[in-house]
């Protein structure tokens, strides 16, 4: 089974993080998604917490996260591009 399939949104990751942070044992942050009809093991919580980690290592520059936010905001106003907001 896919982690992405039973994850719905992206706050679900934040709300993952949180829980850890504040010092919830991940087997309780599994049992507590299970409720909620998201079958995610320990083992699981513990992959998303490590690549949550690894990937708040890496680092962009100032002006490439510029630059990147205003491409999306160049697209978002475009309507000859299709652009989920």
């Amino acid at each position: 089974m896919k982690i992405q399939e039973n994850l719905h949104c992206l706050n679900n990751l934040k709300h993952i993080k949180q829980l850890h942070d504040a010092g919830i044992d991940i087997a309780v942050i599994a049992l507590f998604y299970q409720s909620e009809n998201i079958p995610l093991s320990a083992d699981q919580i513990s992959h998303i917490l490590q690549s949550i980690d690894a990937l708040n290592k890496k680092q962009i520059s100032a002006s490439k996260l510029t630059a990147l936010m205003n491409a999306k905001a160049d697209i978002a106003e475009s309507e000859q591009i299709p652009c989920p907001v």
